[in-house]
């Protein structure tokens, strides 16, 4: 039985390597077994990734308290679009789901403000700053599903996989497009770009009956890292019907990292 499922692993990375744009990926069963990978150990930028950590961080504080944005939140954050407006206070929950959902970086920021800073990480990891924007922000692909694996049965997990966030009226949409796509069942989902990093994504999804963990750091671009996604859940030996990736991805905000 174990040599059987070592050499379906080789025969899924064989193909998936094949398709892949993404310069390290990794897929694993929730107890930590991998079913595939490549280059996973390596320490890549993370981009947006970056705010697993922050949430993660800022989880153990009251999600009522009141954080006011600061002109630096939105000097550094460098986003033409976000609903945050310097000088009001939003709920420590609200900037949550705003920094998880739809990656702003201006949130995220503010609460990287109200935060001791991050003391446990794991070995490849390092967090300068807590949007994503500072390419020294790193980790590995095997590292980031170890995270993964630890936050997905927490509130956290479940403020990620929102399709939309609604502030002032408005809805602010998530930045994974499947969300809503036949056959796909996400557990916890962030994704990540910019220039250094490429596309990167990290998602605990339902396939074949279980949930697996799937890092891919390094794609070609934004739609590449859900094509990426595509490619890995083709070769899990799933026989459920899921929607391949979207033809074009949709984005509001085009600054570096929202993505």
């Amino acid at each position: 039985m174990i040599r059987h499922f070592f050499s379906l692993a080789l025969v899924i990375a064989s193909f998936a390597s094949n398709a892949m744009t993404a310069k390290s990926y990794i897929v694993t069963e929730m107890d930590g077994r991998v079913i595939v990978e490549k280059n996973a150990d390596d320490v890549r930028s993370i981009a947006s990734i970056t705010k697993l950590f922050t949430a993660r961080g800022s989880a153990a504080y009251d999600m009522s308290e009141m954080i006011e944005i600061l002109p630096e939140d939105m000097k550094t954050g460098r986003m033409r679009s976000t609903p945050l407006k310097i000088g009001q206070s939003y709920s420590r929950g609200l900037l949550m789901e705003l920094a998880l959902v739809s990656s702003d970086n201006v949130a995220a920021l503010a609460l990287g403000r109200s935060i001791q800073p991050i003391s446990t990480l794991p070995p490849s990891t390092t967090i300068v700053e807590a949007s994503g924007l500072d390419p020294q922000n790193q980790s590995s692909a095997r590292d980031l599903a170890s995270i993964a694996r630890e936050l997905v049965d927490t509130d956290l997990a479940k403020t990620s996989v929102q399709p939309t966030v609604m502030i002032d009226t408005k809805e602010r949409h998530s930045t994974n497009p499947l969300l809503t796509r036949t056959g796909w069942n996400f557990k916890l989902s962030k994704t990540g770009f910019i220039n250094q990093a490429g596309g990167c994504l990290v998602v605990v999804f339902e396939t074949g009956g279980r949930l697996v963990t799937a890092v891919i750091l390094g794609s070609s671009g934004v739609p590449a890292r859900w094509k990426d996604l595509y490619e890995l859940r083709q070769q899990l030996n799933d026989h459920d019907t899921f929607a391949g990736p979207p033809s074009k991805v949709k984005l509001k905000a085009k600054r570096k990292g929202r993505r």
